[in-house]
This record gives C-alpha cells, sequence and structure tokens, in this order.
C-alpha cells in the first residue's frame, strides 16, 4: 500500500494537478487507507475487490453536480 501512496504523491509532483480539489496529501493518505480496506475485506474475491476500489476512487472524486456514487459497494 506504500507503492499506492508514493505514486500518487510522484504523480502529484510531477503532472502539477493543482487548482480546486487538487491532490493533496491529505486526499492521498484517504485514498490509500480505502484502497486497504478493500484489499483486506476481499481477499480471495478479485471482481469485488476491484469494484471496491474503483467505488471508493469514484466516490472521493465525485461532486455535487454530477455525483458518481454507483459504483459504491453497498454496506
Amino acid at each position: 500500500m506504500k507503492r499506492v501512496r508514493n505514486r500518487l504523491r510522484k504523480l502529484n509532483s510531477t503532472h502539477g494537478l493543482g487548482g480546486k480539489g487538487k491532490l493533496t496529501n491529505k486526499f492521498i493518505d484517504k485514498l490509500q487507507n480505502y484502497y486497504g480496506i478493500a484489499k483486506r475485506r476481499n481477499v480471495g474475491e478479485l471482481k469485488t475487490m476491484k469494484q471496491a476500489i474503483s467505488g471508493a476512487l469514484f466516490h472521493w472524486s465525485s461532486n455535487p453536480d454530477p455525483p458518481m456514487h454507483n459504483e459504491c459497494l453497498p454496506e
């Protein structure tokens, strides 16, 4: 999971993802946390794991117009 964090931080420093809704260290840590949760909850279920990871990404990158919660898994 360290790789996810490091690659996102490297991407952030090289591609200038700034401005409103920018890729901050706090946001990177939050994404990494949800990525880890999705992996641990779905060991042995690759399809569900992929859906949980993409659901977390879409959930945290959505805004009110248009909301992107269609990938979120029901709890």
